[in-house]
């Protein structure tokens, strides 16, 4: 079912392109301009990335809650969280250096392969250590070698132009598949009698088959743009130069920050923790639950495009995103978890306007698209390094208070932060260009 709905929706994506298909050979493409054969396995790799990610989320939380008592979960769920934005910080400078010289299909290839053995490693032996491992490694390979590698070979086939917008919502809608269907396999497992051991196995068998679909159908989308290997975008502070470029480029620096620090990602912690030991919610109400989200972004990402002419642009979209994700925080902090996910349809879209704004301010920063893409992936690990910290104090103040929803104001005072910075980003102008970079 997952890989059906996978390749379906790789399909409508790649029409959704209105681009004609150009010649192929092998797997180097012979133009630079988007077609079917590219974009629709990029598109599958990111539903499929994510279904798998997601297929053993809940079993390896419920395994967890077994090892662990709930003070120690908490815990353990939030230094999991820092360690693998850890990993990503020190990491994305080198592997983003890496894919600008090699291409990207190779580490999107790493996803689904380090998914295999970190899924057979728990099956092996399903202890706290190792299922925090295998989060680590999972939820890793997701970001890096699935979205990030996804926006990188979307930047790479639209070189910046106005269609870039819509094809990141469309690999947004994408994920949005992948967390629809994962959830619901789960728990259909689950329910059989299988436990949460035998959604674990069915999850490393569907990644293995992911491997061997991506194998065959993935293809280079650096081919026309080699690039020496550079020993500077190895940096894993070279994101300082966002703060350095004038208050334009400031602002959208903070902007996406706060986007990232209230990011489902971030906050799919905080929302287990809350449903599954204070509102005692079951694995299956759980998986519908992370179903119906996965249905929102998927339907947020198909309205992106008309609504972005019907508020008059992006910036008028970003500031319904950021109203709509005050509302649906607002909700959450009141355990209104199914009434809140109706204004995410279009808050959960809320970063994709600032990933274009960056992109643009990149030429007048003297640096290439690609590179930016590396800084601000970084960037974000070293927000989701801190941000889980953060959530966890005050996860423990709603608690003292015995209101442990209230931990949801936390990302609610943020967005309002988010608000003021992308006002002061708008009524800036960009610093003038220093180097042209194509």
């Amino acid at each position: 079912i997952h890989t059906t709905a996978a390749v379906a929706e790789a399909a409508a994506a790649a029409v959704l392109t209105g681009m004609k298909p150009q010649s192929v050979v092998g797997d180097q493409v012979e133009q630079c301009e988007p077609n079917s054969l590219q974009v629709g396995p990029i598109m599958l790799h990111q539903v499929a990335t994510t279904g798998t990610s997601m297929l053993v989320n809940q079993p390896r939380q419920e395994l967890l809650a077994r090892c662990l008592d709930q003070r120690q979960l908490a815990v353990h769920m939030n230094v999991g969280g820092s360690l693998v934005a850890g990993l990503e910080f020190f990491l994305s400078p080198l592997l983003g250096a890496l894919s600008d010289s090699f291409g990207r299909r190779p580490f999107m290839l790493l996803a689904p392969a380090s998914g295999i053995a970190a899924r057979l490693m728990v099956l092996l032996k399903p202890s706290a250590l190792v299922l925090s491992a295998e989060r680590v490694i999972s939820d890793a390979g997701r970001a890096f070698a699935g979205t990030t590698m996804c926006y990188a070979a979307l930047a790479d086939l639209y070189d910046g132009g106005p269609g870039l917008v819509p094809a990141v919502a469309r690999c947004n809608s994408a994920m949005g598949i992948g967390m629809i269907l994962a959830p619901l396999l789960s728990s259909a497992v689950a329910l059989r009698g299988g436990g949460p051991r035998a959604v674990l196995a069915a999850g490393a068998a569907m990644t293995a088959f992911q491997f061997v679909i991506e194998w065959r159908l993935l293809r280079e989308t650096r081919s026309c743009r080699e690039e020496d290997f550079k020993y500077s975008a190895m940096n894993p502070f070279g994101f300082v130069r966002l703060f350095l470029h004038g208050p334009k480029v400031r602002a959208l620096a903070i902007l996406l920050a706060l986007h990232i620090a209230v990011d489902g990602k971030l906050l799919q912690d905080q929302i287990s923790i809350t449903q599954m030991v204070h509102g005692k919610w079951t694995m299956h109400q759980r998986s519908l639950w992370t179903s119906a989200f996965g249905g929102i972004i998927f339907l947020g990402g198909q309205l992106t495009k008309p609504l972005l002419a019907w508020l008059g642009g992006e910036h008028g979209f970003s500031s319904a995103a950021h109203i709509t994700s005050l509302l649906a925080f607002l909700l959450y902090s009141r355990s209104k978890f199914w009434l809140g996910l109706i204004p995410l349809i279009i808050g959960q879209q809320r970063r994709t306007p600032t990933i274009s704004w960056l992109l643009t301010e990149a030429e007048h920063m003297g640096v290439g698209r690609a590179e930016m893409l590396t800084m601000t992936a970084n960037y974000r690990a070293l927000v989701e390094t801190v941000a889980p910290l953060f959530y966890g104090f005050a996860q423990r103040a709603a608690v003292r208070k015995g209101m442990p929803a209230q931990v949801f104001l936390a990302p609610a005072f943020l967005v309002v932060l988010a608000e003021a910075a992308r006002i002061a980003a708008a009524t800036t102008k960009s610093e003038p260009s220093s180097n042209h970079v194509s």
